[in-house]
This record gives structure tokens, sequence and C-alpha cells, in this order.
């Protein structure tokens, strides 16, 4: 890719032959991973240089993200921003996100980050930089856990990509009716096991299969940071009943090692209110997916396969920051523009947004158009629920 230069530094995507130097510079902020876990998340970076040295880098996951039931948007996740001290000030971060979204929009649609705490630097650094807060999730966490193994399965890695096949149809099967979440496809769980998040391998996988069909699984890592040490990272049941066995166990598990289950978890999700039936607390509340948008067309076009709007509307939408072209047919009947914020914008395009509901709210605002229009686009951007799990995170 062609460098893009600023005054200061000259800003473009990784090289393959930087990669060594990239883990170098990211490694002596954040912690170690190794050159083997770094290919398995098949990522690239932004990098900012200065007199061919690095002064700044991000690295950048590809991913399908799914937004809504059947539909699939290329997305890539940012990670872990990392600036030298002697960077800091200089306005560094926003230069490369700035530049990532030129470097890297023939490949992807929007730009998506996974950040906590509201009143941090990080979390404004990304509102900055024009991402919008698209989920939030609780943690919730089960004290003083005693339960019991019953006739759960505790699997090692092998044995738990052995049934990738039966986890990823239970997955398929619990969430069909959501969004937010890395497509699961063959190989998934081969690639989350194998990157960074899980550097120490130390995760356990735990199955109910009373008459060898998968009724409940859960994954757990139990030296997870961000939930006081124990935190149930993925997991999909036929039943409530079932994932109670499963609940037992962990439960069981992890008052071995006195520690205390935290998980993740909206009120979206179906399971929501059994956890708090099942006895996990609340302690927090987090945004935790951003994310700005590059491509409105392809995004528009995502949700309107099959409508009419794609022939005959031209769209555009205005925000305080941009103007883009959402929909722009070669013989359009009408044309419209839609006036909202840029955080509005990430959450219409990414199905978190219900239009008809935002334009009656006067959320988001429109020239005139028939009635025939606007229900169109109120029936094609609903509000589709989310979940969204630790294993993902990067």
């Amino acid at each position: 890719m062609p460098a893009v230069n600023s005054t200061e530094f000259d800003l473009r995507e990784l090289r393959p032959s930087e990669k060594k130097e990239l883990l170098s510079f990211r490694n002596s902020i954040f912690g170690d991973i190794s050159e083997e876990k770094w290919d398995a998340m098949g990522c690239t970076a932004a990098m900012a240089w200065k007199d061919n040295e690095l002064w700044g880098a991000i690295p950048l996951q590809f991913r399908q993200q799914v937004i809504a039931p059947g539909i699939t948007i290329p997305v890539v996740y940012e990670n872990a921003v990392g600036v030298s001290d002697k960077a800091r000030g200089t306005g560094i971060g926003t230069k490369m996100i700035d530049n990532t979204s030129q470097f890297i929009q023939d490949r992807t649609d929007a730009l998506f980050v996974y950040r906590g705490s509201e009143r941090s630097d990080g979390y404004r650094f990304y509102r900055k930089t024009h991402h919008g807060d698209l989920f939030f999730q609780q943690l919730f966490t089960l004290q003083k856990p005693k339960g019991r193994q019953g006739k759960v399965h505790i699997c090692n890695a092998d044995q738990a990509l052995e049934r990738e096949s039966e986890l990823m149809a239970l997955f398929g099967r619990c969430y069909k009716r959501f969004g937010g979440y890395w497509k699961r496809q063959p190989g998934y769980f081969k690639t989350v096991l194998s990157s960074h998040v899980y550097k120490n391998d130390n995760w356990r996988l735990f199955i109910y299969a009373p008459s060898k069909k998968l009724e409940a699984y859960a994954i757990v890592n139990p030296e997870c940071k961000h939930a006081k040490g124990y935190n149930i990272y993925d997991y999909a049941a036929r039943s409530e009943t079932a994932l109670a066995h499963v609940l037992d166990a962990i439960a069981y598990d992890a008052a071995q090692e006195s520690h205390a289950p935290g998980v993740f978890i909206s009120p979206e999700n179906p399971f929501y209110q059994f956890f708090v039936k099942y006895g996990f607390a609340f302690e927090r509340d987090e945004p935790y997916i951003m994310a700005r948008m590059l491509n409105c067309g392809n995004l528009f076009a995502a949700s309107s396969r099959g409508s009419a709007l794609l022939r005959n509307l031209e769209l555009r939408a205005c925000t305080p920051h941009r103007d883009c072209v959402l929909n722009q047919p070669k013989k359009p009947a009408y044309c419209a523009t839609l006036y909202l914020k840029e955080a509005q914008l990430s959450r219409l395009l990414c199905r978190r947004l219900d239009f008809g509901q935002a334009v009656r709210q006067n959320m988001v605002r429109t020239t005139w158009l028939p009635e025939k229009y606007l229900k169109a686009l109120s029936q094609t951007f609903t509000f589709a629920p989310w979940v969204s799990f630790s294993i993902d995170y990067v």
C-alpha cells in the first residue's frame, strides 16, 4: 500500500518484512505474544514511523461480523493502540486511525473495537475518532460458588476441536435470531484458541451431553483479568435446564480454586434472566463494542438486498463530520438525505437503531419522502438484538 504522509510521521500499513519489529514494539508495551500467536490472528497493522523508527502501531484483525440474522459484513477489529512515550500528545493515535480508514477500506466496511470504561481516556479517544457505541454488556459474578460436576465432562484442547462441528451447530441453533458476534465457520475454534487471548492455553471446555447429544457447553478462562480471575468465555444450550448442569460444574470447578465465576452478558441475551436466577449478581455496566463506518454504501446494501430501495431511491447521509452516499441507482425515482450524528449512523448501518422509531423521535431527520419509501426503510432497518462473547475479544 502507498504511504500516506503527514508533516510528522510516515503513516502506512504493516509490510511483511516489519513483523518482528512490530511485535517487539507491541510486546514492550502490552506484554509478550509470539509470532505463532500473531500469525494465528490473521492480522495486519497501522504503523507510524519517524526517521526510520517505529513510534506507533495498531494491530488490526480481519473478521466477518454478523450484524443481523443472515447479514454479515467484513470488518477489522482494532487491538491495543500502542505509542512510544515520546510520541504521546502528538495526536499520533488519531492519525493512525484516520490513515487506517484510507488504506483498509478496499477490504473492509467498518472499524470495530472492544472498549470499556466510559470515563477513561481510551474510551474518549475512540469517541473523538468517530467510533459510535453499538453494544453494551454487564459483568455478573457468582459469589461463593458451590455446585457439582455431575454429568458434565471437561475437555482438553484436542477433544474440544474434535467436537467443533457440534459446538457450532448448537451455537447457531441457540443464537440464530441475533447479531453481534464473529461469524462461526469451520476453523473458528482453532483460530481463537490459538490466538494471543489464549496464549497460556489454560482454558477449559465444559460439555453436557447426557445421551451423547450435545445439550450445552461453556468455555472458561480461569485467568481472565477482566472478570477477577474466572470468566465464562462462550456458552450455548438447548435449554435453561441443560445450561444449569454446565453452570453447576463451573461453580464446582471455580470453588476448588477459590474463584468467583464471571460472565459478561447483556439484557438482550436469551439467558440473561436465567443467569440472574441462578445467582449471578451485577457488578458493573460496560460499553463493549464501538465502530466507525467506512464504506457506508456497502453497509446499506447489505441490509437492503432484494429491496426496491436499491433500484429506486438515491439516499445520502449527512453528519456533523461528513457527507456520504448510502445508495445511488442510475435512474432513481426519488432522492433524499438523512441528517444524523455519526454515532447514529453507525447504529443505523449496523442494525442497532430502529429507523422508524428514530425518525419519529427526531434522532434521524430526513428530507421529504413518499410514505412508501419511509415504510420500506423502516421495514429494512429494524433493530437487531445482539449477543457477544468474551471468546471473540481481541
